[in-house]
């Protein structure tokens, strides 16, 4: 298979799951980074301002919500249904995923995200964009103890699941850890990290991280 391009903005937790599912199913793809408050490259690349996008050369473009299910199709296996994850379970943790894991870890991380924005045209950007959505950043950062609550609740949650099995749903992984895996990556982006008190999922999080490398 020829590379594809995996338009990426760095923050977003849909992208992150966008490139580890491409990693672990070894398709080859050329990361084009899309700066934050800055889609012009995908717009030029895909006539949308979505992100993650996959250009795929001599064919049409994949836009978010159908990556997973092209990646199925161009790349069998390794599946991301494994015999004992239905495709069902994965869905409802992937939706889990993306509608309460992200805005909590989101919530508790986007003051910290500043500093790891190196352009300082973008860095404001995304500092505009975020306080007009959700208040001061200072305030924000003065909350995180309390929204660290909401990140634990939800790391309890998937730490009960990963009880006795190194993956979500089963012995190998399925979607519903990509989902969730890409759920949390507002964490690791910001400079934070996985609270203490949850080894399996520090565990878990990084056997997913290695997957296709």
């Amino acid at each position: 298979m020829k590379p594809v391009k995996l338009f990426y903005l760095a923050p977003s937790h849909y992208c992150e799951k966008a490139r580890a599912i491409l990693r672990f199913k070894k398709i080859p793809f050329k990361l084009v980074n899309v700066p934050y408050g800055d889609h012009s490259a995908v717009i030029r690349a895909s006539r949308q301002d979505y992100v993650p996008f996959i250009e795929v050369p001599g064919a049409k473009g994949v836009t978010w919500p159908h990556v997973a299910d092209w990646a199925e199709r161009a790349a069998p296996e390794p599946t991301l249904y494994p015999e004992s994850a239905s495709r069902a379970e994965c869905r409802v943790i992937e939706n889990w995923s993306h509608q309460v894991v992200e805005e909590m870890t989101w919530r508790f991380a986007v003051a910290d995200v500043p500093r790891v924005i190196r352009d300082p045209h973008e860095r404001w950007i995304f500092v505009e964009m975020q306080e007009r959505k959700r208040g001061p950043l200072e305030l924000l950062k003065k909350r995180q103890k309390e929204f660290l609550g909401g990140v634990k609740e939800m790391c309890g949650l998937a730490e009960d699941l990963l009880d006795g099995k190194p993956f979500l749903l089963s012995s190998k992984p399925s979607l519903a850890d990509f989902a969730l895996y890409g759920a949390m990556h507002p964490l690791k982006y910001s400079g934070n990290r996985i609270p203490s008190g949850f080894a399996r999922l520090r565990a878990w999080h990084e056997r997913v991280h290695r997957l296709g490398k």
